[in-house]
């Protein structure tokens, strides 16, 4: 459809063009108002161009309109990697997933780790990983022993009786230094007491309550793997106490295998 002749009175080179000079007649003023009425009549009667369908396949998306036409885009496709367990001092990227103590994070950008696990490792942007799915890896295994604590408990060939025994069902391990575990006296003791704490037949650390204390703490050097049918066993203390009263125990375990990290 060509443009309509419109009569203008002004000259505009920038705009449009030349005028007329002068006054329009009243022929010229009618006939520009004709000329715009057809064009806008002509636009009226085009047939609308609308989108009919819109279909992805793979990473194209393909936008089909009423006149037939197609317009193909590709979509940005993201691609996330899974890196295992969470390692420190290790560059990760954008995109990256890795497990930790408390569940499944996704990487926001790339960055290095701390040399501890830190969920809230971030910037002024805001943390480098974000939690995704939270799952539960942490589980307790508690003992209590009313009263004066291996009293009534015989020593056996194995030097020491069982005062609590803890069956696993299922693999686990207690960390280095069995972080996260607490234990203590209601009662304080007169004398250090320590506790063996075994897997099976072989001790793999011991419960210290120092005299004058209530506080227990622990020696594990290394982390101690439990697997299936394992019997977890605090024997009682070699050298019985008069006055400690009510020992608990609770150990903190992680669910699975230990796997030291390379």
């Amino acid at each position: 459809m060509p443009a309509p002749v419109i009569i203008y009175r002004t000259t505009d080179p920038a705009q449009w063009g030349t005028g007329k000079g002068a006054l329009l007649t009243p022929t010229e003023f009618d006939q520009n108002n004709y000329n715009m009425s057809q064009a806008i009549q002509q636009i009226e009667l085009l047939e609308p161009n609308n989108i009919v369908s819109i279909s992805v396949s793979g990473n194209q998306m393909t936008i089909t309109m009423s006149d037939a036409t197609q317009y193909v885009f590709a979509l940005p496709t993201a691609t996330m990697k899974f890196t295992g367990a969470w390692q420190p001092l290790h560059q990760y990227y954008a995109n990256d997933m890795f497990t930790a103590d408390d569940g499944l994070y996704f990487v926001n950008r790339n960055y290095v780790s701390d040399p501890d696990f830190n969920p809230n490792h971030g910037d002024i942007q805001g943390p480098y990983a974000s939690l995704m799915m939270p799952f539960p890896t942490k589980f307790s295994v508690g003992m209590s022993f009313p009263g004066q604590p291996g009293f009534g408990i015989a020593a056996d060939e194995y030097e020491a009786q069982a005062m609590f025994s803890y069956r696993a069902d299922r693999a686990f391990y207690i960390p280095a230094g069995a972080t996260g575990s607490v234990g203590g006296l209601f009662i304080q003791a007169t004398a250090d007491i320590v506790l063996p704490v075994m897997r099976n037949l072989e001790q793999i650390g011991s419960v210290n309550i120092a005299a004058a204390s209530v506080v227990a703490t622990f020696d594990f050097l290394d982390p101690q793997q439990f697997l299936p049918g394992d019997v977890l066993r605090v024997l009682r203390p070699m050298d019985l106490d008069l006055t400690a009263k009510d020992l608990t125990i609770t150990f903190q375990a992680t669910l699975g295998n230990f796997e030291p990290v390379s």
